[in-house]
């Protein structure tokens, strides 16, 4: 399914998935217009599901030469409280950032109730010029090609997690 797919095709998928007990996971992109109240209906929309496990936040961000390219950036505050709200409502579930989010929001999710787990590897594309793709200090960058990088954030989430007072076990995986 996809956003452009009927509203009631993708509720009649979500509930026909959950009566046949499929692990259901989602995604929230914050900040396209909606209120307050319009998420927080939304999440207790999800709520009713009883197989929905793992929800995933994302920023919006306003790409440039795209149609959405003037309107405002989320701020971090807007999805840091649909977070606490969620995580206050539904204790078991998993919550994690998605797109748009920078490394330096982590933190503030954390605080808010968000989940232990966090993606740390990236791939950018080096001539894209949007400012949440430059390198940041403590990252390792891996260069793919003439036109793609990995960064590797994972010891700079690790570094702010510590900060925070979190105690970490964690494995990389190398390649050997």
């Amino acid at each position: 399914m996809k956003p452009a797919d009927s509203i009631d095709a993708i509720k009649d998928l979500l509930n026909r998935a959950d009566r046949l007990g499929f692990k259901l996971k989602g995604m929230l992109l914050v900040g396209l217009g909606e209120t307050n109240k319009d998420r927080i209906e939304h999440i207790f929309y999800l709520k009713k599901f009883k197989n929905f496990v793992n929800l995933r936040f994302s920023r919006f961000y306003p790409f440039p030469n795209t149609k959405m390219e003037n309107m405002q950036r989320t701020s971090p505050w807007d999805v840091a409280r649909l977070i606490a709200v969620t995580r206050l409502s539904w204790r078991k579930l998993i919550i994690n950032s998605a797109a748009g989010n920078t490394i330096d929001d982590l933190p503030l999710y954390y605080l808010a109730g968000a989940s232990n787990q966090t993606l740390g590897i990236c791939a950018h594309v080096k001539e894209s010029n949007l400012n949440h793709f430059i390198p940041k200090f403590g990252t390792k960058i891996i260069e793919l090609d003439d036109n793609t990088v990995i960064e590797d954030q994972r010891n700079l989430k690790l570094q702010y997690l510590s900060q925070m007072g979190f105690e970490l076990q964690h494995f990389f995986r190398t390649k050997r």
